[in-house]
């Protein structure tokens, strides 16, 4: 989606957490409409998945900053839900597109998160690693 991806791209140029927060909604928001209004867009299920990924790598940065182990725990027990909140929008866009490098690509760093190793291994397969 169009609005998604504006979204998106302010997103990563903005700097407070409130105004990240307001335009992760908007942007997770958009491609869940543009997924509701046409079930076979391709780059809304991948945008999504994307959108997830780049939340986590700014959580998992947040939580590298925390010095309580208790704390820095909790922290990345959040980035990982987000994390692995994207994992049933690549595979959907993986049905979709079965040789879609980049989508594979997600989902073979999903799966070695997860420790899916049959999963990893057939996406290897699929990139001919």
């Amino acid at each position: 989606s169009i609005q998604g991806s504006q979204y998106e791209e302010k997103l990563g140029a903005a700097e407070d957490q409130a105004t990240k927060d307001e335009l992760f909604g908007k942007a997770e928001g958009a491609y869940k409409a543009a997924i509701e209004a046409d079930p076979e867009f391709f780059d809304a299920y991948f945008n999504i998945g994307v959108l997830y990924n780049n939340r986590a790598a700014d959580m998992y940065e947040q939580c590298n900053s925390i010095k309580s182990d208790k704390e820095y725990m909790a922290c990345k027990e959040k980035a990982d839900a987000v994390y692995l909140a994207a994992k049933p929008y690549f595979e959907q866009a993986h049905n979709m597109k079965p040789d879609d490098a980049a989508t594979i690509q997600q989902l073979m760093k999903l799966y070695a998160k997860t420790n899916d190793t049959a999963k990893f291994q057939e996406m290897k397969a699929k990139l001919g690693e």
